[in-house]
């Protein structure tokens, strides 16, 4: 595999050669043994197409009032979407059969009605959790909470015009728009429910597309489907015999690389108006708040537990 690419639009060339070839050629790229997700099998054969002119993305900048960071108006310009759509699998409740649920790899940015909708979701969540859910959140620097529902609204809609700061990339992630620089971070929303996903936008193509572009090289439990944390699955070698002293050395001394790292990350990170508060509602410490890749040693957040005012 060629070395990825420092400049980041030959970066984004980098990626649409080693995704298409890799979803022209199933049967090669699945040997290299994590095909663990086969909802991955919907992309064969697919192709990134549609990218936008230069005009294009002024006139939807002025259509949708946001201003692009540079490193998306490449993204625009050089890869935009795919010709097939991914999926993810569903469980019915009643029957228990499995279904296949379709969306766009990456968002369409033609499609009026969509951008629409993705524009509007964090905000629907948010409201529905300020006025529906059994445990109303509301924010320390909303004040406190009139008794006055209308009251609230107001607060929350005036809030809300504030945090209009997000960019719809994919699925629920979003591009945080203000300030606007060549590093802009990406949070992963559910209303309250939202984490820093990815630090940059070449982070997040790499955190979303890792298997595709043949960087996923964790080892999946039989079971779970999911890999052991490092330090879990270290120890469990060690004492089973399966790892030497000299191995173990060389463990640890990657693990504070890796500890380094996330001191570097911590590093690059820098303040988002509006949103931080609302990752840190449900989150307690950095490493809750997404400074680590998601999902990787499966850390989970420490919840700050909401009390039931009824």
């Amino acid at each position: 595999m060629k070395a990825i690419p420092n400049d980041f639009e030959a970066f984004l060339y980098w990626v649409k050669e080693t995704t298409e070839s890799r979803w022209s050629n199933f049967s090669e790229s699945k040997k290299d043994g994590n095909w663990w997700n086969h909802k991955h099998q919907v992309l064969e054969g697919a192709k990134w197409i549609d990218p936008l002119s230069d005009d294009e993305i002024d006139a939807l900048e002025i259509k949708w009032n946001i201003k692009f960071p540079s490193d998306y108006r490449s993204f625009l310009r050089i890869l935009h979407k795919v010709d097939k759509d991914d999926a993810f699998e569903e469980e019915n409740e009643e029957t228990g059969e499995m279904t296949l649920s379709y969306f766009p790899l990456f968002h369409d940015w033609r499609n009026d009605a969509l951008i629409q909708d993705r524009l509007e979701y964090p905000f629907k969540f948010i409201k529905w959790k300020v006025f529906e859910s059994s445990q109303p959140g509301w924010l320390k620097s909303w004040g406190n909470r009139p008794s006055s529902e209308s009251e609230c609204l107001a607060i929350v809609e005036n809030w809300i015009e504030k945090a209009r700061i997000l960019i719809p990339i994919n699925s629920h992630r979003f591009m945080v728009s203000n300030p606007n620089s060549t590093a802009n971070h990406i949070i992963s929303c559910y209303g309250f429910d939202t984490i820093l996903y990815s630090l940059n936008l070449r982070e997040h193509i790499i955190n979303e597309l890792r298997w595709d572009l043949g960087l996923d090289e964790r080892e999946y439990a039989d079971d779970t489907g999911k890999p052991p944390p490092l330090a879990i699955s270290n120890a469990i070698q060690y004492i089973k015999g399966d790892i030497s002293e000299e191995e173990e050395e060389d463990s640890i001394a990657k693990e504070k690389l890796y500890e380094n790292s996330l001191l570097e990350r911590r590093n690059a990170y820098h303040t988002i108006p509006y949103w931080e508060e609302v990752i840190l509602y449900y989150s307690s410490g950095w490493s809750s708040i997404g400074l680590r890749f998601p999902y990787e040693n499966y850390n989970k957040p420490n919840p700050i537990v909401v009390a039931d005012p009824s």
